[in-house]
């Protein structure tokens, strides 16, 4: 079967069909889930904690349940769920290339889709390791089509968080967005359609519904499950 998030073109198309309805934020929590996805970036491969190496390590250690995330997530009583993104493979250095391309990014989109599944009733969703922040960064700071941005500065984590945006919206699943991969991809999402965020609310903040928080890069995937456990 098609994806449907195979080109940019397809991915507009997806976005337009968000309800133009208001969204009543009432959350549930008898099954929540938190959703990490972590990717090597060229902008970080100099960074601590961006290698190829570093970031196949962190996955391995949540994978193995070290640290405090496991903690809370056990008690917010939600499940998670990691997916790497071709660790080994590292987008390219958008300081002097497009980071991925068209293809590459529709592929992590539809891959973001797929982690919106029946019987999920609310959603936290992140990125992790320092090149995430560093290409959410260099997205706030250009501008053009959502999309072609998305291509030229982002990553494939993003890409996938916009895919989740996108199903959830169009399943009524509410999204707690958490990070600055987050809300770039949050930027993305509203340029194509301003209701395509009327499910999300920001990690942080007294609940209201996301506004400008492209440049906000301090949250972590721990005060998005704070903010779940609160509910």
């Amino acid at each position: 079967m098609k994806s449907p998030a195979a080109s940019f073109d397809e991915i507009r198309a997806l976005a337009v069909e968000s309800p133009a309805a208001g969204f009543i934020w009432q959350p549930q929590k008898e099954h929540p889930r938190i959703v990490l996805y972590a990717a090597t970036h060229g902008i970080a491969l100099d960074r601590p904690g961006g290698s190829v190496q570093d970031m196949t390590e962190l996955v391995e250690d949540i994978v193995a349940g070290r640290g405090s995330l496991h903690e809370l997530v056990e008690q917010a009583d939600a499940d998670l769920r990691l997916y790497d993104l071709a660790l080994d493979r590292p987008t390219r250095d958008s300081r002097t290339a497009p980071a991925v391309d068209e293809a590459d990014a529709c592929r992590a989109a539809a891959y973001g889709m797929m982690a919106v599944e029946p019987g999920v009733d609310i959603f936290v969703v992140s990125a992790i390791g320092p090149g995430a922040e560093l290409a959410a960064q260099a997205m706030a700071e250009s501008n053009g089509d959502p999309l072609e941005l998305l291509a030229a500065k982002g990553g494939p984590d993003i890409a996938a968080i916009l895919g989740v945006i996108l199903a959830s919206r169009l399943a009524g699943i509410p999204l707690i967005l958490d990070g600055a991969a987050a809300y770039a991809a949050a930027g993305i999402a509203a340029g194509l359609n301003p209701d395509a965020l009327a499910h999300c609310r920001a990690a942080t903040g007294d609940g209201a519904a996301l506004k400008p928080i492209l440049a906000d890069s301090a949250d972590s995937p721990l005060s998005g499950i704070r903010a779940l456990m609160i509910l």
